[in-house]
């Protein structure tokens, strides 16, 4: 197995505050962006931080039209290479945004695309895609394989360390203890697309967050009693207490 370093390194993951993110490369088309968000992109002396894919492209091609307003005509001609559909228009709509005069995004791109048709308008602008820098924020469920089995297994052997040798249980109760996470997170993984993975959510307002909605679901849904229920709650306590040690 790598070590902290060496799967940065391959990975290219960075933290801020604590939580992981990534570097993402656009020389080429990337893959696998479903349910990322952006924080940070940076070119030619310009950044742009924000948590929101629309309204990165709306900054960055109102930004771009702004230094050289001639190329809207070229951005109006453009075609999405992979569904023949056209995202920019010259008429206002209630699902376009302005990025310049008489020229409108329609916003209704995934993530993925999202990421595509900015890698596509940059190279329009001439923009060098190997000098930019762009991080990305990847949920659980879009992290690269070998990262989640990583940080997995780096968050138990971190929580049983905690639990054993920090507060003198037993370690077949910390043993127990995952393995009843680990059955929440197969009921987790059917309600949260992004979110699956208690042991990989890096900062507890998310994790709150997604407690709760683990907790709607399986009231509503009738997965079991209020009696287990509780128990349930009780092993998710006790992973929420080791987390506040270490953020």
């Amino acid at each position: 197995m790598l070590n902290d370093r060496e799967i940065e390194e391959k990975y290219g993951i960075i933290y801020i505050d604590k939580k992981r993110y990534y570097i993402q490369s656009i020389v080429d088309r990337p893959y696998g962006l479903e349910t990322t968000t952006p924080i940070m992109l940076e070119f030619n002396g310009k950044s742009f931080v924000t948590n929101s894919w629309k309204q990165l492209l709306v900054n960055v091609f109102r930004a771009l039209l702004n230094e050289r307003p001639s190329k809207r005509d070229e951005m109006l001609s453009y075609v999405y290479p992979w569904n023949g559909k056209v995202p920019f228009y010259d008429q206002p709509d209630k699902y376009r945004e302005v990025i310049g005069d008489e020229i409108f995004l329609l916003c209704n791109q995934s993530a993925q695309h999202a990421c595509w048709l900015l890698r596509d308008v940059l190279l329009m602008f001439e923009v060098d895609l190997k000098k930019c820098k762009f991080i990305v924020h990847r949920p659980p469920h879009s992290e690269p394989k070998e990262c989640r089995e990583f940080y997995e297994y780096k968050i138990k052997n971190a929580f049983k360390y905690y639990y054993v040798t920090l507060l003198k249980h037993p370690e077949e109760k910390a043993d127990r203890v995952i393995r009843n996470i680990e059955k929440l997170n197969k009921i987790l993984a059917k309600c949260s697309l992004a979110y699956d993975n208690f042991f990989l959510i890096d900062d507890n307002v998310t994790f709150t967050n997604y407690r709760i909605k683990l907790n709607e679901y399986i009231v509503k849904n009738k997965i079991t009693d209020d009696k287990n229920l509780e128990i349930a709650n009780k092993y998710l306590n006790i992973l929420n207490d080791f987390y506040k040690t270490i953020r």
